[in-house]
């Protein structure tokens, strides 16, 4: 009786030993940590030093070298939807292409744009490759986050402001000038 509960207790020790020490084949099939796209957007678009500038508001976003994307969203407040779609649209044709952000932007989502991309690729089956799934994703989530795209220029004490089209990059409205300060007609 004595010798079964000792062996019990080595078995039982055994187990503990076995279930605490990760199997290195099962640490490479769990999934890496989440990407925080918000945080990556801060560190890479808020420096002032270089002339770069972030303003956000509960409702929109707007990121600023020479030019500015603006974003607006009728949601409460940015959700990580918002930002991937952020982060999505400034690796592929925001002001996170131009020279003196690119070189700092680029690489570092490129790391992470992947995962982004995994998150979502249910709104977007059947997509032979990653810039056709960027693209669709780009889109499902300016849709279903209602977020509209906006290219900002200041001039002369004056804001100017067009709306670009998430499903064409070519294709953006006219821009309409308003004094800087005031709040541009959605």
């Amino acid at each position: 009786m004595k010798q079964n509960l000792l062996n019990c207790s080595v078995f039982g020790v055994l187990m503990l030993f076995l279930i605490a020490t990760p199997d290195p084949t099962l640490r490479a099939a769990t999934p890496a940590p989440s990407i925080d796209s918000e945080q990556l957007i801060r560190a890479q678009f808020d420096r002032p030093e270089q002339n770069v500038r972030l303003t956000q508001t509960a409702k929109s976003l707007e990121l600023c070298k020479e030019l500015c994307d603006y974003f607006v969203w009728s949601k409460p407040q940015m959700t990580e939807q918002i930002s991937d779609l952020v982060l999505l649209y400034e690796y592929q044709r925001g002001i996170g292409t131009l020279d003196g952000i690119a070189e700092s932007y680029q690489p570092q989502a490129r790391g992470a744009i992947p995962a982004i991309l995994m998150r979502y690729e249910t709104y977007c089956p059947a997509r032979a490759n990653n810039e056709e799934l960027l693209a669709c994703v780009l889109v499902q989530l300016a849709t279903r986050n209602k977020v509209r795209i906006g290219l900002v220029e200041y001039e002369a004490k004056q804001r100017c402001l067009a709306w670009a089209d998430v499903r064409d990059p070519q294709k953006i409205s006219d821009y309409e000038c308003t004094q800087a300060g005031k709040k541009p007609r959605l």
